[in-house]
């Protein structure tokens, strides 16, 4: 609901191309660690794919969504 509210506002206020594209990429990083926590595929995928500068905290993340295993192997740590 905060991308679509987002999104409205700054179309209408017309916000610098640098602040949209801010926000988008912290919107994906905190969907895919969502996606991770609980174990969501297809968020994880969707999320990930939307990232344009990838760090290892956001591959963790991923395959942290795609495997059970690897979450708990990373909770531990």
């Amino acid at each position: 609901q905060m991308k679509k509210l987002f999104d409205h506002f700054s179309k209408k206020y017309e916000f610098e191309k640098r602040l949209i594209e801010e926000y988008e990429s912290q919107h994906y990083k905190d969907l895919l660690f969502l996606a991770g926590y609980f174990e969501n595929k297809e968020l994880g995928e969707k999320s990930f794919r939307k990232l344009k500068n990838k760090a290892i905290r956001n591959y963790i993340h991923y395959y942290a969504s795609k495997y059970k295993i690897f979450r708990k192997a990373i909770s531990i740590i």
